[in-house]
This record gives structure tokens, sequence and C-alpha cells, in this order.
């Protein structure tokens, strides 16, 4: 898999891709499972194919098992925001060099009257 990096500008929507959008919402919530991508109608091989194809275009910013907080006893997690004057990407790349934040954007988050007024955010 590649390494994480800022999303494109244009991302591409998966019926452009020719892929089925029930098969990609799967991917979105595999089960913690020796192996997870045997219920798929095609091989191990060809699923790895297309989920490295989906972060290649932007579709998909990364791929790791999800935790279902509520089901383990957390009630809330983090989210950070920053108003950054100058650089937001850079700031994001340094982020993203961190293994324990997730959803890493800079481009910014709006408020409830549409005007952006964090330029960058993520969770941890």
């Amino acid at each position: 898999m590649e390494r994480k990096r800022l999303e494109p500008e244009s991302v591409p929507l998966v019926r452009d891709l020719g892929l089925d959008e029930d098969f990609v919402r799967a991917l979105e919530s595999l089960d913690m499972v020796e192996r997870p991508f045997a219920k798929f109608n095609c091989s191990e091989e060809e699923v790895v194919d297309i989920v490295e194809e989906l972060m290649r275009k932007g579709v998909g910013r990364d791929f790791s098992g999800v935790l279902r907080e509520r089901k383990v006893g957390f009630k809330e997690n983090g989210m950070t925001v920053l108003r950054l004057s100058t650089k937001p990407e850079k700031v994001a790349m340094k982020l993203l060099k961190n293994s324990r934040r997730s959803h890493t954007s800079s481009r910014g988050l709006l408020t409830r009257s549409g005007t952006i007024r964090f330029t960058s955010w993520f969770m941890q």
C-alpha cells in the first residue's frame, strides 16, 4: 500500500471507475476475521489490486481495521482544528507522518454559516 498523502483535488466517482458501488461500500466495513476478503466473488489478490487502485486515484484514503468505538467502550473521540494563515498543506503533510492521526485535511471546515473557519483538521 502507498504511504498516506494529501487527497487529490479531483476524485473520480466509483461508478466512473467501472466498479460496483456495493462492492466498494463493503470494503469500508470488513469483519475482523483471518481472511476478510474471502467473502467477495473474486480472488483476494484481485481485491488487493482494486484497493490499491482506489488508493492511487484518491477514492480510498487509507486501509485499516475499523474499531467500533462504542462496542469497546469509547464514548467520544478527539478532533483537532487549526487556523493557519500560511502553508496548511505543509502542516497536514507533517501530521500524516504520525500514525495516530486519521482524517487529516487541509481543505478547512465550514461553519454553520458556510464560511471556512479552520484551514486544517485531524482526528486522533
